[in-house]
Parts: structure tokens; C-alpha cells; sequence
């Protein structure tokens, strides 16, 4: 029993400091929304990304996988993207000038990944790189 118990322990900080990203290599469409504050208000534009942005995000993803943190709130959104399977939205990334936000991981960004992410998204956002 005390093993057992061990091993579930083991087994729930395995899941809990893991980083649980949505597998982006499966999406095949994916709608990028950019909020502007305006007069106090929040104005969206929207548009669809194309595959070859949808996989530059995922090799983005895969290959910055340190320096992540759990944080559970709502943020306001900057550039949300949500990602889609077959219709079906089954992800999302939420890109700050300063940080990025997939579910509940959270990373902050130097200014030159904040300009790497620009370049494959096409420059939606503010093109103010933090300082």
C-alpha cells in the first residue's frame, strides 16, 4: 500500500510539472485574433492562419520548452490563437509582448522570441518588442 501510494505521488508531480502543450502538428486550421485597446475599449480583428504558420508555431513551441511556469488566471488577451482539428477548437496560445500563454503554462518572452513570433504570425500585434 505505502508503495502504491509512492507511486501514485510519483506518477501526479510527473503530470503536474510537466508542460502540457496542445499538439499543434495536428491542427489543420487555426484563427488568430488581435485586440487593440481603443478609447477604453477592445477591438478585435481576425484572421485565419495558413498550415505552414500552424507548423512554425509547433516547431516554436517544441524547441522552447524550458523556463516554463504553471500560472492559473486569466489574462487579457494581446494575439489569441485558437487551433482547430476537423472544425473543433481543441487549443490556444495567448502572445504578449512579454510573455506566452498556452493553457495554464506560462513563459516570459525576450524581446527577440516576442520578434520570432511576429515574423511567423505575420506581424499582427503591436511591433513594439519589450524592453
Amino acid at each position: 500500500m505505502k508503495t502504491l501510494f509512492i507511486l501514485s505521488s510519483l506518477s501526479f508531480l510527473a503530470i503536474g510539472c510537466g508542460s502540457n502543450f496542445p499538439d499543434l502538428s495536428s491542427a489543420d486550421s487555426a484563427v488568430v485574433e488581435t485586440h487593440t485597446r481603443v478609447g477604453g475599449g477592445d477591438r478585435v480583428s481576425s484572421s485565419d492562419l495558413s498550415l505552414i504558420q500552424i507548423r512554425a508555431l509547433a516547431v516554436w513551441l517544441s524547441s522552447h520548452g524550458t523556463g516554463w511556469t504553471r500560472k492559473i488566471e486569466d489574462t487579457a488577451p494581446d494575439i489569441m490563437i485558437d487551433f482547430r482539428r476537423g472544425g473543433v477548437g481543441f487549443g490556444s496560445m495567448n502572445i504578449h509582448p512579454d510573455f506566452i500563454q498556452v493553457g495554464t503554462n506560462y513563459r516570459p518572452l525576450s524581446s527577440d522570441e516576442w520578434i520570432a513570433l511576429q515574423v511567423i504570425l505575420g506581424n499582427p500585434g503591436d511591433d513594439n518588442p519589450p524592453q
